[in-house]
């Protein structure tokens, strides 16, 4: 078991003393704007308000004497803006849309008139991002459920990341990003960094599920400074949140062999006459769901939260089965071969180790046949076709699982003091046969592996004044890998007649290998792992302090 601590302490102070704004946006947006007039005079002490429509919480500041407002840390959505100053008519502006990890920029003109009056104006769409040099792409909540995400059957955040520019390799553990090398990405979930520490830039232990994800952004190239943990680019992940009105999401993704065509393998080779090779079945279901909503009390229990922006919840699962095949060809002994006779590669000599002389014929005698060689081919299976290499038509099966679920609570203390609290738990596993029968298996596969990781997220916002706020950080990652062959602890050594070997619970088949012609290697596993874990802790603590001063413009 290996631990981290990360401790990332970015406590920034942003004098914004005609500079650029910056601010902390690693699971959030911030919104920002000057305050002024119909003749472009700036408008300080007004107050200006940002509701969230999904939750109804509203998020208050003033301009300072240059004019400027902010809200550095905003939950991603969709927006309300208003603002007030006396000698001046009330602005009203909707649909402003805060996304992850950007900065929106909404100027608000006023117009001379009574305070009373109102002038509404409506925001389609967002605007481009002009706050920050940050190339990157948004990924919004609608797109994370209409687009064609799935991987291997199965939902998957990282999947469309592959087809985005700058991108090289895919998703996934070994993709780059910008020209940088692979798994030299960082990852974030709530601003926390998810990242293996002991394998750099890759999630080997899957993310959290799609249905709990909100937003994601893949930002490419000059990022700013808060992130500089990377050495390509940062995959940011938000989570979704419960709003005031209750919401459930049911689905089902179903995927069978009945759709596809037959494998090209399957069908390369006749297996004899009469004979037809059909495909393999499979088949997969991918299932779960989602509710949400306020946390309240009726009247008669005490009436808590009854305008409901005070506290959300959110809870999603998401689980995956599938059981499908793989047919490939793999080169076994023949029949002769199995005797001793090795004619059929001949010009090519098999030489006596004790005398170095060549065998006549190629033919090794079956009395120089030790007992555990005649053991292991006891077990080796009968080629299906003809031929020195290629004759032997594998399978190899998979069982599939997942199950995983997340729960998201959201509570608004006072107006000044908001916390939000994340949690996911997985299990992802599989269970393989082939594509040798048992316990030679072979082919560089694992019989059982299993991915079983947390993550827990607390974030916390202090508005100290409405220009001075304060967000904390904390995250726990904890990445747990879990591998298994069904020939560990089964005394094979000793069956096979190997003196000397361990006969405790870890023992297992012995690694063949061949040095030429490609053989198929027997018990030859996942990098040679018999039975284990891999685990991988992680803490990560940050801070970010947002002043808001004069003008950035």
């Amino acid at each position: 078991m290996k631990r981290f601590l990360q401790p990332v302490c970015s406590w920034a102070c942003l004098l914004l003393l005609a500079a650029t704004a910056a601010f902390g946006q690693n699971s959030a947006g911030s919104l920002s704007g000057t305050v002024t007039d119909p003749n472009g005079g700036v408008i300080a002490n007004a107050k200006v308000n940002a509701k969230h429509l999904a939750t109804g919480r509203t998020n208050a500041t003033v301009s300072s004497s240059e004019g400027l407002y902010s809200f550095p840390n905003l939950e991603v959505g969709s927006y309300t803006l208003t603002v007030e100053q006396a000698g001046f008519k009330k602005l009203s502006r909707a649909n402003v849309i805060v996304a992850i990890s950007n900065t929106t920029v909404a100027d608000l003109k006023l117009e001379v008139g009574d305070v009373s009056q109102t002038v509404e104006v409506t925001t389609d769409t967002p605007p481009l991002q002009t706050a920050t040099t940050e190339v990157g792409v948004t990924f919004s909540a609608k797109l994370l459920t209409d687009a064609p995400i799935n991987a291997a059957g199965i939902r998957n955040p990282e999947a469309f990341i592959g087809f985005q520019p700058g991108v090289t390799n895919g998703a996934g553990a070994e993709g780059g990003i910008s020209g940088g090398q692979r798994r030299s990405k960082e990852i974030l979930i709530d601003g926390v960094n998810a990242t293996n520490p002991e394998s750099g830039g890759v999630a080997f232990n899957g993310l959290p599920s799609v249905e709990s994800i909100g937003e994601f952004k893949l930002i490419n190239n000059t990022f700013a400074a808060e992130y500089g943990r990377t050495g390509g680019g940062i995959e940011s992940f938000v989570t979704k949140s419960g709003g005031r009105e209750f919401h459930g999401t049911a689905f089902l993704f179903h995927n069978s062999s009945a759709f596809n065509a037959n494998a090209w393998a399957t069908k390369a080779t006749p297996l004899g006459a009469g004979v037809v090779a059909r495909k393999i079945p499979f088949h997969g279901n991918n299932f779960g769901g989602a509710i949400g909503g306020p946390i309240y009390t009726p009247k008669f229990l005490g009436g808590y939260n009854q305008d409901k922006t005070k506290s959300f919840f959110l809870f999603t699962t998401e689980n995956f089965r599938r059981a499908d095949a793989a047919t490939s060809f793999r080169s076994l002994p023949t029949a002769k071969m199995r005797t001793g006779d090795f004619s059929e590669i001949l010009p090519r000599q098999i030489f006596d180790p004790v005398n170095g002389q060549a065998f006549a014929g190629n033919i090794i005698p079956s009395n120089r046949f030790s007992n555990v060689s005649k053991n292991v081919l006891a077990l080796i299976p009968a080629t299906t076709t003809t031929g020195l290499l290629n004759n032997y038509l594998a399978t190899i099966q998979t069982k599939t699982r997942q199950n995983s679920w997340s729960i998201k609570a959201n509570h608004n203390i006072t107006d000044k003091h908001l916390v939000n609290f994340f949690y996911t738990w997985q299990d992802l596993g599989a269970v393989q046969t082939g594509p040798l029968p048992q316990p030679l298996q072979g082919g560089g596969t694992t019989s059982y592996s299993a991915n079983r990781p947390t993550f827990t997220r607390i974030n916390y916002d202090y508005v100290i004044t409405p220009t001075i706020n304060l967000h904390l950080t904390y995250g726990n990652t904890k990445l747990r890998q879990i591998f298994d062959n069904d020939q560990v602890g089964q005394g094979w050594p000793q069956k096979l007649g190997l003196k000397g070997v361990s006969e405790g619970d870890t023992n297992s088949f012995p690694v063949i290998t061949f040095a030429t012609d490609g053989y198929t290697a027997y018990a030859d596993t996942n990098g040679n792992k018999t039975i284990g874990t891999q685990y991988n802790f992680t803490d990560h603590v940050r801070g970010d302090l947002s002043w808001t001063r004069g003008n950035f413009n």
